[in-house]
């Protein structure tokens, strides 16, 4: 495995596009969970809309695999081109082109469970995209 592949599994555009993205109804974030019977529990957490870190409001970025391991233009002006002109951008794995993304209003306790539960989401994509960096 070269260097470029493992750049791109280490990409955060790479590892978004791997994290189930929240559902959003009405304001609110909705879970799905299970009770001890295992029982689906539906809870409803106040949510706001903030602007996208991933594309800075744009709804598209960068195809990774054409930039996560950086760019050298020298000698290729018609690539440069293409590139600056948005020829190998894709929508944003983060927000979906939505340009927004849902941001968890509620400060209880089943609030604080939720950012862990997306917390470890994250960490399982990160350690998932770092399995097939490694070839796994």
């Amino acid at each position: 495995m070269g260097i470029e592949e493992y750049n791109y599994w280490n990409d955060g555009r790479t590892i978004a596009s791997m994290v189930p993205k929240e559902t959003v109804k009405d304001g609110y974030i909705i879970w799905e969970t299970e009770d001890d019977e295992g029982n689906s529990v539906t809870h409803k957490l106040q949510s706001k809309w903030a602007v996208c870190g991933m594309c800075d409001g744009d709804g598209k970025h960068v195809n990774p695999s054409i930039d996560a391991s950086g760019l050298d233009f020298y000698g290729e002006p018609e690539f440069e081109q293409e590139y600056m002109s948005g020829m190998y951008d894709i929508t944003c794995n983060e927000c979906k082109g939505l340009r927004v993304v849902p941001v968890l209003a509620d400060t209880t306790d089943l609030g604080k469970q939720y950012q862990q539960h997306r917390r470890e989401l994250y960490d399982d994509a990160r350690q998932s995209a770092q399995e097939r960096a490694m070839g796994a």
